[in-house]
C-alpha cells in the first residue's frame, strides 16, 4: 500500500513538473520572439536543464523522505509489538484486604518479570521481587508482606500478592517489567588440604 502511494506521488510530481515546464516554455517563446534565434535556443536549453535538475532533486528528496518515514514506521512498529500488560490498572482497597496484581508480556526471549513499588514518601522505585522462569524471589525488605509467583518462560505471567494491606506502607504505585534472564553458573573452587 505504501509503495503504491509512493509511485502515485512520483507520477503526480512528474506530471506537475511537466506542466510547469510547459507553462514556462510558453512564456519563454513569447519572450524569445523579441530575441535572436541563437539566444532563444540558449535560454530554452538552460531552462530545460534547470527544470530537469529540479525535477531530479525533488524526486530524490521525496524518495529520501519516504525512506526515512518508512524506517521510522518500521522502528515504531517493532517497539509496539513488544508489550507488557498489568492488571488491574487501578485498585482501591481497605487496610487488611488482600490484593493480587498480575503482569504478562509477549516479548519472545524475556523470561523474567519484575515487580517494583513507588511510594508517595519515596519516589524511587524499589524492587519488591521477581520471577525468573518459574523461580520466585522476594527482596528481604518485602518478604514479610509480599509474595511473588508465576511463570516467566512459558506463560509469561507473574503475580504480586499482598495478603494483608497496610495503609501507610502499601499505598503506592506498583510497576511490573519484563526482562531477559541473566543466568550464571559459578563453579565451586576445589581446594585440597595438603595435610
Amino acid at each position: 500500500m505504501c509503495i503504491i502511494k509512493v509511485r502515485q506521488l512520483k507520477v503526480h510530481l512528474k506530471s506537475t513538473l511537466k506542466s510547469l515546464e510547459m507553462e514556462l516554455k510558453k512564456h519563454l517563446f513569447s519572450f524569445c520572439s523579441d530575441l535572436k534565434t541563437v539566444q532563444c535556443i540558449t535560454v530554452l536549453k538552460t531552462v530545460q536543464c534547470i527544470t530537469v535538475l529540479k525535477t531530479v532533486q525533488t524526486i530524490n528528496m521525496i524518495t529520501l523522505l519516504i525512506q526515512v518515514a518508512t524506517l521510522l514506521l518500521w522502528v515504531t512498529g517493532l517497539s509496539q509489538t513488544d508489550k507488557v500488560y498489568q492488571t488491574p490498572t487501578e485498585i482501591l482497597k481497605r487496610p487488611e484486604d488482600k490484593v493480587q496484581l498480575s503482569c504478562s508480556h509477549n516479548v519472545p526471549n524475556y523470561y523474567m518479570i519484575l515487580w517494583y513499588q513507588q511510594s508517595a514518601q519515596n519516589t524511587a522505585l524499589k524492587l519488591i521481587g521477581y520471577v525468573t522462569f518459574t523461580s520466585p524471589t522476594v527482596e528481604d525488605s518485602f518478604k514479610e508482606r509480599f509474595n511473588v509467583s508465576g511463570d516467566g518462560a512459558t506463560d509469561k505471567m507473574a503475580y504480586l500478592h499482598i495478603p494483608k494491606l497496610r495503609e501507610a506502607e502499601d499505598s503506592a504505585v506498583y510497576f511490573c517489567a519484563a526482562s531477559s534472564a541473566q543466568c550464571f553458573t559459578i563453579p565451586s573452587l576445589l581446594y585440597k588440604n595438603p595435610l
